[in-house]
């Protein structure tokens, strides 16, 4: 599985729209598919990053994960936060719905569906946190691969990505 956000700029050389595959690690160059320029993206491999670094974005990757795009400083202040705590309860919700179901009725129950509606609830807070480390593990195993390789990457050209083109801009 591949991480990606599509990302569109111009090349300083040519003037021709780039469309590139852009990793939350990296890639920090990429070529112009028109005229095989360089170009610097900003972005950094998480080989390149020191050990508080990568203790530092790999827990703002689990906690406000990068695939929440909210634009603007004040709305990402905002909003990031309530979120993330909203996908943290959708993905926890099928697992504590038995528990929903029997809040007053649950010391009602046998003890072995007490345990078994409790571990339930627990496991569902811990369904969103796991998938944010696997999908985290994924992009370092991505960066650390890419950084290996060695490869710098060729952009594509916009509509060869997007679909057709009518009056020389994409039509979606």
């Amino acid at each position: 599985m591949t991480i990606t956000v599509y990302g569109a700029t111009h090349c300083s050389h040519c003037q021709a729209r780039l469309d590139y595959t852009k990793k939350r690690f990296g890639p920090p160059i990429l070529v112009c598919w028109k005229c095989n320029e360089k170009i610097a993206t900003g972005d950094t491999e998480w080989a390149q990053f020191s050990g508080p670094g990568k203790a530092w974005l790999a827990t703002q990757e689990i906690l406000l994960p990068s695939f929440i795009a909210i634009p603007g400083r004040v709305q990402r202040i905002l909003f990031l936060p309530l979120v993330a705590l909203l996908l943290w309860l959708v993905c926890a919700m099928p697992f504590m719905l038995p528990w929903l179901t029997l809040d007053g009725q649950l010391s009602a129950q046998p003890p072995v569906v007490q345990a078994l509606v409790e571990g339930l609830a627990i496991l569902g807070l811990c369904v969103y946190p796991a998938l944010m480390l696997w999908r985290l593990s994924k992009m370092v195993a991505q960066s650390n691969a890419y950084t290996e390789s060695g490869a710098i990457p060729v952009t594509h050209e916009w509509h060869q990505a997007h679909g057709p083109v009518v009056g020389g801009r994409p039509l979606w």
